[in-house]
């Protein structure tokens, strides 16, 4: 490992991209009633764009596993970035059922790259406590969702659109 590199503010970054993805399961599932309203989608619609960030995500995991040591850790974080920029601000600006399912599926491909980036990426950074700080990084995920679930719950009670919803995620993903 380089003598430059601060693996304290790669870890934190890595907990926000995680925080992120953790984000997207809470803030997207609190949202999917108003979106069939919004967008007139029925239960199948909405369950196939539901399914979308589930497909994507293990496939991410699997593709972003078999190359992250040809391509390096960095390049899969810069795409996990973009992938999530990209999928939120679809959602955000989205004009019905094909850009709902082609946002939920650039999230789920974005939340597999962190997982596929961000795991080694943890145990390189500490070789000598991989298990604590890898288990320290994955209390993220159910956090994210908690943190997910009362944004939309107040948001809600608030009368704050779905669309600034989303637009929260966006201040992790930024970071």
């Amino acid at each position: 490992m380089q003598a430059n590199i601060n693996r304290n503010k790669l870890f934190v970054a890595s907990c926000l991209s995680l925080l992120v993805t953790s984000l997207s399961f809470g803030i997207r599932a609190g949202i999917l009633n108003r979106l069939g309203v919004d967008f007139h989608l029925n239960a199948s619609q909405l369950a196939s764009i539901a399914a979308t960030a589930f497909w994507g995500f293990p496939l991410a995991i699997v593709i972003g596993g078999m190359v992250v040591d040809a391509i390096g850790m960095k390049k899969l974080l810069v795409a996990a970035f973009v992938f999530h920029l990209a999928g939120i601000l679809l959602t955000i600006f989205a004009g019905g059922f094909w850009t709902l399912f082609l946002s939920t599926l650039l999230i789920g491909i974005a939340n597999g790259t962190v997982e596929a980036a961000c795991n080694p990426l943890v145990a390189t950074l500490y070789p000598e406590n991989k298990t604590t700080k890898l288990n320290h990084f994955h209390l993220w995920f159910p956090g994210g969702i908690v943190i997910g679930t009362l944004i939309v719950f107040f948001f809600d009670k608030m009368g704050i659109s779905w669309q600034v919803q989303v637009a929260m995620m966006l201040i992790p993903t930024i970071i």
